[in-house]
């Protein structure tokens, strides 16, 4: 929720690059996904059909952005070494005799891979290490209490009031959570939705209560959403 894939959309726009997007976390068969799968053509002989990504590689000045790449498993992390080193080619060992079993990766082109990281996220893996050294990782963190008010009014018209009531009770939330005192957190994207609400007629503490209180329970030994009114009836 702090604006990963936004990022690299807005990167690529500003560089007038291609993107080509592969959620990762809807792969089931990394093969026939990345790689390609045999087919019967209309003679009924079987031909070999290129997956997508085989042209996204070779498109000069691509961005390729794997989204979510610890929800793609094992298999599709395995695919994607060659393509990142020195090697620089998808290697196509399933096709037929008569087609390519090397496919280059256009010099210029760019991978960017995004991951949520943490145990509250489920359906994610642990990123190989031999993968995650291929890239240079940047770690993004919520934006400041300043910029997160402006884009907040920005995309949703609401006043300055209201914008900052919102990113100092989940600025809270936050620093709570770093501290292990709240079992999950609360993103950009949950601040532009309480303040959607806002601005459609709800007010900041039904939004709030709307927003945030789902995402928290009580249980035996956890009392969460007594933490959660707290922060919200201090603001």
């Amino acid at each position: 929720g702090t604006g990963k894939t936004e990022l690299v959309g807005i990167i690529a726009e500003t560089m007038k690059r291609a993107m080509y997007t592969i959620d990762m976390g809807t792969i089931q068969d990394a093969q026939s996904a990345m790689i390609g799968v045999h087919r019967l053509n209309s003679d009924g002989k079987s031909m070999f059909d290129y997956a997508p990504f085989t042209e996204y590689i070779q498109q000069p000045q691509a961005i390729i952005l794997l989204d979510e790449i610890n929800r793609g498993g094992t298999s599709s992390q395995n695919i994607l070494f060659p393509c990142l080193d020195r090697r620089r080619y998808l290697p196509v060992d399933i096709s037929d005799s008569g087609s390519v079993r090397k496919i280059p990766v256009s010099p210029e082109t760019v991978f960017i891979a995004t991951a949520n990281v943490g145990n509250e996220y489920g359906g994610t893996q642990a990123i190989d290490r031999a993968l995650m050294d291929r890239f240079f990782i940047i770690e993004l963190d919520y934006p400041t209490q300043e910029n997160e008010i402006a884009v907040i009014i920005n995309r949703t018209g609401i006043d300055k009031k209201h914008a900052s009531a919102i990113v100092k009770v989940h600025n809270k939330i936050r620093e709570q959570y770093k501290k292990e005192e709240l079992g999950c957190t609360v993103s950009v994207r949950h601040s532009l939705e309480c303040a959607e609400l806002v601005r459609d007629g709800f007010t900041i503490e039904s939004a709030l209560n709307s927003i945030i209180m789902p995402l928290f329970q009580d249980g035996i030994g956890a009392n969460e959403r007594t933490k959660i009114k707290t922060i919200l009836a201090a603001y």
